[in-house]
């Protein structure tokens, strides 16, 4: 015999507001694992939610992955929903950045071990371009390191990243 599974959906437009006895069913039903509020859940918002990183400046794929990371962090920790008072978008919201802020730490503690890892003048030249944003050109008046040195330091250290 196979249990039977709660249908539970989420009929409300982008200005409506659920009902805080709903949005307490839905994480309840989203505890209980049920697949149709989760999927009707990730319907709803995820559209939103990927609006929101784009317009954070993040790529299309970025986002993907971290809209990914966040459905999972739900169905994985539910209880993380039950932690704040908030309606449950702001909760998802509070989520969605709490996984930015995560990826951005990962990107920051992978540059920082790699730049580490270069010779002095790759460094320098890797950081003034990649990090602080100069050109080439630049970099070759602030250093005097020639501009086609430059231009190998940052291939090589490009090089050593993509290994």
């Amino acid at each position: 015999m196979q249990p039977t599974v709660k249908k539970l959906s989420l009929h409300v437009s982008e200005h409506s507001v659920v009902a805080p006895h709903a949005e307490q069913e839905i994480i309840f039903q989203i505890t209980e694992k049920n697949t149709i509020v989760f999927g009707n859940l990730y319907d709803h918002y995820a559209p939103v939610l990927m609006g929101i990183l784009i317009r954070m400046n993040l790529n299309k794929e970025s986002a993907g992955l971290i809209l990914e990371r966040v459905f999972k962090s739900i169905w994985n920790r539910p209880s993380d929903l039950y932690h704040m008072d908030d309606k449950l978008f702001t909760r998802l919201l509070f989520i969605t950045k709490r996984e930015v802020f995560m990826e951005l730490k990962e990107k920051k503690n992978f540059i920082k071990k790699h730049i580490s890892s270069l010779p002095l003048s790759e460094r320098t030249c890797f950081e003034l371009v990649c990090v602080y944003g100069f050109t080439p050109a630049q970099v070759t008046l602030l250093t005097k390191i020639p501009v086609g040195r430059v231009r190998e330091c940052l291939e090589n250290g490009m090089r050593k990243f993509n290994k």
